[in-house]
Order: C-alpha cells, then sequence, then structure tokens
C-alpha cells in the first residue's frame, strides 16, 4: 500500500525536496480490536497532513516490528516517510518504539509545526523522553546531532 504513496511522491518529485530528519518516540500506542497498533505519533501526522490538504495521500508497509508510514500532500508540497523501529517484548509499549521521521519539504513553517506537534505529545517535550541510546543503535546516529537537529525547529 505504501508503495502507490512513495511512486507518487517521485512521480511528483517531492522525495527530492529538501529532507529534514528528526527522531522520536510515541508516548501512546493505540490498540484496535483488530489487534492494529497505532502509535500517537502517526496519528498526529496524520491529523495535521490531513488539515493541510483533505486530499493528501497516506500509506503504510512493513508490520510486526517495523512499519513504515508515508504521507503525501501535493498541495502543500511535503511527502514524509515515517520509519518505526520497535524491540522488547511488549509492542504496546511506547518505550520499546524508536522512529525515524524523514520530512521532505521546503517551506520551513511546515517543518516547524510537525517539530512542535511531535514535541507536544508530551507535556515537558519529546526530548526528555528518548532514549538516545536506542535510536543510535537502531538508526546509527549521534544523539548529539539528533538533539541539535531537534532544537533548530522548536
Amino acid at each position: 500500500m505504501g508503495s502507490i504513496v512513495v511512486k507518487v511522491a517521485k512521480q511528483l518529485g517531492l522525495n527530492k525536496l529538501r529532507l529534514t530528519t528528526l527522531y522520536a518516540r510515541p508516548r501512546r500506542i493505540h490498540q484496535t480490536f483488530g489487534g492494529i497498533s497505532t502509535p500517537d505519533i502517526i496519528v498526529s501526522i496524520r491529523d495535521y497532513i490531513h488539515f493541510q490538504d483533505s486530499s493528501f495521500l497516506q500509506g503504510r508497509s512493513g508490520g510486526g516490528r517495523n512499519r513504515t508510514y508515508y504521507f503525501l500532500s501535493q498541495a502543500k508540497q511535503i511527502y514524509m516517510e515515517v520509519i518505526d523501529k520497535a524491540s522488547g517484548f511488549f509492542i504496546v509499549d511506547p518505550s520499546n518504539h524508536a522512529f525515524q521521521v524523514n520530512i521532505y519539504c521546503n517551506e520551513e513553517q511546515y517543518i516547524k509545526e510537525i517539530a512542535q506537534i511531535l514535541n507536544n505529545l508530551f507535556n515537558n517535550g519529546i526530548l526528555v523522553h528518548m532514549d538516545w541510546k536506542k535510536i543510535e543503535g537502531k538508526y546509527k546516529v549521534k544523539a548529539d546531532d539528533c538533539i541539535a537537529e531537534w532544537n533548530k525547529w522548536l
């Protein structure tokens, strides 16, 4: 399903826009009756993109412990790939998730708004709740670089 969104993004050239990468974790995991879990990060991003463009596209690929979510707004020129890597025994435990949020967008205001939405998931901000060792291990990045990127947008 996600491949359709990726294909459209490539056709429109949205995957060539400025890339901003933020690392995050969810505050809550919403469990449905069908056993599908949806992290609050995904709900917040989906709602933001939908508010910007009601004709947006969304998709998902993967399953189980590794998923990628795709969001595309042609009207606002935003394309996002949100990678979720879970570890640990309980997949519904938010602390067991590490997210890489790739935002392809040339409009700085949209990037700031997305960063603020993710930061606002936690009352005192997302950075103090991050397990940087987990992020460093999963994505092969340095915590200092990730924190600097977050501070640039908050």
